[in-house]
Parts: structure tokens; C-alpha cells; sequence
């Protein structure tokens, strides 16, 4: 097995390797071309792709993203290869993280990944629910230093760079003058942070109105036990799995992740 550089070129390939319970992992790899914070990868065997993944690169912290064996390679490898492939890249870095599913957590542990936590996907149908909409309102340039170390304080990461991508469509909860909670509906998932529940789940009946899933780490029980209470099934749970210097975060402040690249 080879491990090369994607190119613009193998994007047609990759409906080849396409799980079928995951969302269209092309626009994916169309974004890791196109961003110098990604590096993607193709597993060649002789002339088959049997495997790609990419890495994410945030200031000193990384994340290992799609990784997707082909279904009539499995169970030779590719996957341990692949991963180890990616984390060579990251050689620099002092942390590595990924998402795993029950399929690729055996895989990881064998290359030195620990656990972290759970997600869970809670899923049911949109709801037209009352939210209060008194402190909720656009981010300004004003609130950006302050959702910015937010976002350090929650995940324990530098995320400058993804944050800065969707400023303009961000809501704030602020409240007589305190920056309490945010929402960033176009970054990944909708990804949504808050100091205590009631911010958090006002943000939640706002996204509930066009968007089914929410995907929480477990430890989030305020959140967790809302959406059950509405008759949400939990559907998948997986894995926050993590390579090197533990870092701290707060879990419990998320209502809805980002995505299964960043967290």
C-alpha cells in the first residue's frame, strides 16, 4: 500500500468508497482541497483507491477526518494504515483527535488512541417550538474576541481559523451586556455553546425548527433529557478519541457539536 497526496482528480472515485449510512463525503474532500488547514490522503493498491482520510490543523491541535476504507478491502489493514498515514503528518502536533464509530474504535486503540467520551445522536422531526428571543441577536465585530476565547475555554482548542469563516451568520445570546451562549448555524453541525441550560436549550428550540438531528457529548444531560422528553431516539453513539497531551475542555457546555471532523 502507498499513501498519496488527493487530488482534484479522485474526487469521482470517491462514491467507490462511500459508507451508506454516512452523508455524501464528496463536498467533504472538495472542501480539504481547497483549505491549507487540510491535508487529504488516498491508500492506492496497486491502481485501486482502497482508502482515504484527511487531517484538520488548527494552532496546536489536529483532527483526523472521513477516514473510509473501501468495502471489498476490509479487514487488511488499509484502516490502521491510513490512520497511522495521517498521524505522521501530524507529527508536530501534540494532540490528535477523531471521532470514532464501533467499527474503527479497535483500530484506534491499537495505534495508542484513548477514549474521552460519548456522542450521542438524538434524532426525531423539526419542531416549532417558543424560544425566547429576547437576548439573541447577531454577532458584532465587538463579540468576536469574546465568543473566541468562549470557544478556547469550551473545546481547549485554537479554532481561529473555522470560527472566522462564519462570523457573519452567528447569533449571540447576550445578556445586559454578557456574552452567555452562541450559535453558529453554518459551522459544521450548528454547533451551539452555553454557560447554563437555559441559554443553551433556547438556542436548541431555534434550531429545532429546521433540523431533526442533534448530536451532544453524553455528559450533557439538560440537553439529553429535553430532546427525550420530546420523543427524540437516540440513533448511533461514537467516540471522542484522543492521541497525545490530554487537553482540558468543557463538554458539558455544548448543545450541539460542530461536526465529526472538529469536535
Amino acid at each position: 500500500m502507498q499513501s498519496l497526496p488527493f487530488t482534484v482528480a479522485d474526487l469521482p472515485l470517491l462514491s467507490t468508497l462511500q459508507p451508506p449510512d454516512w452523508q455524501d463525503i464528496t463536498p467533504h474532500y472538495e472542501y480539504y482541497l481547497n483549505s491549507p488547514q487540510c491535508s487529504p490522503i488516498k491508500i492506492m493498491e496497486g491502481n485501486t483507491m482502497v482508502g482515504v482520510g484527511a487531517t484538520i490543523r488548527h494552532k496546536d491541535t489536529a483532527w483526523l477526518a472521513h477516514i473510509v476504507t473501501h468495502p471489498g478491502h476490509r479487514k487488511k489493514g488499509v484502516g490502521a494504515f491510513i490512520t497511522q498515514s495521517l498521524v505522521d503528518i501530524l507529527a508536530d502536533f501534540e494532540t490528535i483527535y477523531l471521532v470514532a464509530t464501533p467499527m474503527g474504535q479497535p483500530v484506534y486503540r491499537k495505534l495508542g488512541f484513548v477514549e474521552e467520551m460519548n456522542y450521542v445522536w438524538l434524532q426525531g422531526e423539526p419542531q416549532q417550538l417558543e424560544y425566547d428571543t429576547t437576548y439573541i441577536r447577531p454577532l458584532e465585530e465587538k463579540d468576536k474576541t469574546v465568543v473566541y476565547n468562549f470557544d478556547i475555554d469550551t473545546f481547549g482548542e485554537d479554532r481561529i481559523t473555522r470560527l472566522s469563516q462564519h462570523w457573519e451568520k452567528a447569533l449571540v445570546w447576550d445578556e445586559n451586556g454578557t456574552i452567555e451562549g452562541y450559535y453558529f448555524p453554518t459551522m459544521g453541525e450548528g454547533v451551539i455553546v452555553a454557560n447554563n441550560p437555559t441559554v443553551g436549550l433556547h438556542f436548541i428550540k431555534l434550531r429545532l425548527k429546521t433540523n431533526g438531528l442533534t448530536i451532544i457529548p453524553l455528559v450533557n444531560t439538560a440537553v439529553h433529557e429535553f430532546l427525550k422528553g420530546l420523543n427524540y431516539k437516540e440513533t448511533i453513539t461514537a467516540k471522542r478519541m484522543r492521541l497525545g497531551k490530554e487537553r482540558a475542555w468543557k463538554p458539558e457546555k455544548i448543545y450541539n457539536r460542530v461536526s465529526g471532523q472538529i469536535g
